[in-house]
């Protein structure tokens, strides 16, 4: 039996789409492309209480998406960005991330800065 299914989230709709399905402790995107985010749309919220492994992986990102995804839990225990292609510089903070136990950047593609 195959099935697939398909999601088009806009930077606008996907906290409401993370609230409104009960989505599993982990959270895994493969071969996605995460548009620019305005970070003015991100104050105060955070989506999950249970979601404590992320991976996104061979995907595209932009330097703003970084503040919403890792604003999607303050539980990580394991992150995932693996074989990604990247644009521009990684803002990445995990001081409040008290829980993390494994985070990857293995084979990171256009990585012009990095500071942890």
């Amino acid at each position: 039996m195959a099935f697939s299914s398909f999601f088009e989230i806009t930077e606008n709709q996907f906290h409401q789409f993370y609230k409104s399905h009960n989505l599993a402790p982990i959270l895994h995107f493969d071969h996605c492309d995460f548009l620019e985010v305005d970070p003015s749309s991100l104050s105060h919220f955070n989506f999950s209480n249970s979601l404590s492994v992320f991976h996104l992986t061979s995907s595209t990102l932009q330097p703003s998406t970084f503040p919403l995804l890792l604003n999607l839990s303050q539980k990580f225990v394991e992150l995932d960005f693996s074989n990604n292609y990247f644009s521009g510089s990684i803002p990445l903070s995990v001081d409040n991330m008290l829980a993390l136990q494994f985070c990857s950047f293995f084979t990171i593609k256009n990585l012009s800065h990095f500071s942890l």
